[in-house]
C-alpha cells in the first residue's frame, strides 16, 4: 500500500502527545515537541526528494544528467557553436591572425578560425561564434566589424555562402529525460531497427530518427533536425550521423543515412 507522508501538524500533535501531553503551552516540552515535528518533516520532506530521483521520469536536472553518463552512449549533448566564412578586404601582406573578435551590431562575437596573409583585394576567412547555441547562425550578406582594428585590413567583414550555421542550443532536459527513460524501454540489441533510431538521437541536433529496412542487409535511417530554421538535414549534416553510425553497425549492414523528403499538406 502506499505510504503517505504526515503533515506537520499531525506530526507535532503526535510529538506533544508522547513528550507533553499535559504540558504547560508554553513549557520547555511543548516548545520541544514542536522542534522535534519540524526536523522529522523535513526528513519526510528530504525522503520525498530522494524517491523523486530514483527514477528518471521525476528526477531532478542535475541527478537525471548524472543517470545519463551511465545509461547512455551519448549523454546531455552540448551546445554546438554556429561556423562559416566571411569576405573582407585589405592590402596585400596584412596578417589577420587567428582568435581576433569580430562583432555584430546586436552584440553577437565571433573568433577567426584561420589565420590569413592577405592579397590586395577581397579575401575570406572562416569565423565562429564565440559563444555556443543557435543565436551564433546568421544569414548571408550580413555585416560584422573587428573589434580591434587590424592593420591593412578593412573593419568590415561580410558573411558569405550559406551563412553562419551549425549552432545548436544545450540539448533541453525532457528531451535527454526521453532518451534515458527510452533506454530503459528499448534494450539494445546489437544492431535491430530501435538501435539505429537510438543512434541517430544520439547525434547533437538530431531531434527525430527512422529506420528503414530496404533490400536484404541494408538500411536506411532519416532524421530530423526540428530546432533549426531548415529541419531537413543537408549533405554535412548527414555526413556527420552516416559517421557516426559507423563504428557501432553490424559489419554486415549496408547503411544509407538519407534525408526525408517534404510533403507539402493542403488544407482546404
Amino acid at each position: 500500500m502506499p505510504f503517505e507522508t504526515p503533515t506537520l501538524p499531525a506530526l507535532i500533535n503526535r510529538t506533544q502527545v508522547d513528550l507533553a501531553d499535559e504540558a504547560l503551552r508554553q513549557s520547555d516540552a511543548r516548545v520541544l515537541s514542536r522542534a522535534h515535528s519540524g526536523a522529522a518533516y523535513g526528513l519526510y520532506g528530504y525522503q520525498d526528494w530522494i524517491a523523486d530521483q530514483i527514477l528518471p521520469d521525476t528526477a531532478d536536472e542535475e541527478t537525471l544528467e548524472r543517470q545519463a553518463i551511465l545509461r547512455l552512449r551519448q549523454p546531455r549533448k552540448v551546445a554546438q557553436a554556429a561556423t562559416g566564412s566571411v569576405r573582407f578586404t585589405a592590402a596585400a601582406g596584412a596578417v589577420l591572425d587567428v582568435d581576433t573578435v569580430l562583432q555584430f551590431s546586436d552584440g553577437r562575437f565571433y573568433r577567426v578560425t584561420k589565420g590569413v596573409t592577405t592579397v590586395a583585394g577581397n579575401n575570406t576567412t572562416t569565423v565562429e561564434a564565440v559563444d555556443a547555441g543557435v543565436l551564433g547562425n546568421a544569414d548571408a550578406g550580413l555585416a560584422m566589424t573587428a573589434v580591434q582594428p587590424v592593420e591593412g585590413i578593412d573593419s568590415t567583414f561580410t558573411v558569405i555562402g550559406d551563412g553562419l550555421s551549425g549552432g545548436i542550443a544545450q540539448e533541453s532536459i525532457e528531451s535527454l529525460r526521453a532518451r534515458v527513460v527510452r533506454s530503459y524501454r528499448v534494450i539494445p540489441h546489437g544492431g535491430n531497427q530501435d538501435d539505429y533510431v537510438t543512434w541517430a538521437l544520439e547525434v547533437p541536433g538530431v531531434t527525430r530518427a527512422w529506420c528503414v529496412r530496404r533490400f536484404m542487409g541494408t538500411v536506411a535511417v532519416f532524421f530530423m533536425r526540428d530546432d533549426q530554421a531548415d529541419p531537413i538535414p543537408d549533405a554535412e549534416q548527414l555526413a556527420v550521423v552516416s559517421a557516426y553510425i559507423e563504428p557501432l553497425r553490424p559489419v554486415t549492414a549496408d547503411v544509407y543515412v538519407l534525408a526525408p523528403v517534404q510533403k507539402p499538406v493542403v488544407y482546404t
